[in-house]
């Protein structure tokens, strides 16, 4: 029974990958991120981070369709200039950004856009000189976004993607609001 199992598994496996209906792989790439204030006296600038997971798609049977899912730890933040006192903020977190993605099927290089949400669990705060306490900033965050890129030989893939964050982050009533936004560009690379 087990050998039966295994054998079903592996051809299953095989027909997928032939078929190009499901892929899976490892990216990473750079952030360019900031946090958008809405607080008097503040001024903030960019941060630059990086992004590092894994990802999978599968492609639908409508022609070009899909759905691709990542799993990324991804550092964002900002540098914060409050009453002429600059500081630092970096954020880590494990995100999840889920795109409904249609991709134009050319036969060496295939142009992709999507769509979709994005979750993300706190699992690093870091704010220099204790500006803001850790406890103030929340640890789930969520929004919108964008992605486009290509797919190169059906093994590369380069993307760019804008992520806009819903969710006020900063856990202070009446203190003003703190969403995140960044912009990614990252290389991955499909094992199957």
């Amino acid at each position: 029974m087990k050998k039966i199992v295994v054998s079903v598994l592996l051809l299953l496996s095989a027909v997928c990958a032939h078929a190009d209906i499901f892929n899976f792989g490892v990216k990473g790439g750079a952030n360019f991120s900031t946090l958008s204030f809405d607080m008097e006296g503040s001024n903030q600038s960019g941060r630059t981070g990086f992004n590092a997971g894994v990802f999978g798609s599968v492609n639908l049977p409508i022609v070009g369709l899909g759905v691709q899912a990542e799993a990324l730890y991804t550092l964002k933040g900002c540098d914060v200039t409050l009453s002429g006192n600059d500081y630092a903020m970096k954020l880590g977190y494990l995100e999840v950004p889920v795109y409904l993605r249609w991709k134009f099927n050319l036969p060496i290089i295939k142009p992709y856009i999507g769509v979709g949400p994005y979750f993300g669990y706190a699992v690093n705060k870091n704010m220099e000189d204790d500006v803001f306490d850790k406890d103030e900033i929340k640890d789930t965050d969520w929004g919108f976004g964008v992605t486009g890129g290509v797919e190169l030989i059906d093994r590369i893939q380069v993307s760019l993607s804008y992520q806009l964050g819903i969710r006020n982050i900063y856990d202070v009533v009446g203190d003003g609001t703190m969403r995140n936004r960044n912009f990614a560009v990252s290389v991955g690379f499909m094992l199957f």
